[in-house]
């Protein structure tokens, strides 16, 4: 099973000061283009649960800890 280490999640959202998916979805980007780890979960499976959360028009969390929580929330959804 995926999931997104909360390190990850913290890492993250330091880097996205915009508090927006497609800024969110461009840290992970970066972080690929650098060779950046994504342990516990595939950057594929991150990035599509990012997609699908903007799509929805889910709102950007206000903490990392309920980002944590949604982003893991996803993850596991599309990898059922």
């Amino acid at each position: 099973m995926q999931y997104i280490p909360s390190r990850l999640v913290q890492e993250l959202w330091n880097a996205t000061p915009e508090r927006r998916w497609q800024a969110l979805r461009e840290r992970v980007h970066e972080r690929l283009e650098k060779g950046g780890e994504f342990v516990g979960v595939r950057p594929t499976t991150l990035l599509q649960s990012i997609s699908q959360l903007e799509h929805t028009g889910a709102e950007y969390p206000d903490t990392v800890d309920e980002l944590n929580r949604i982003l893991n929330e996803q993850v596991r959804e599309i990898g059922e």
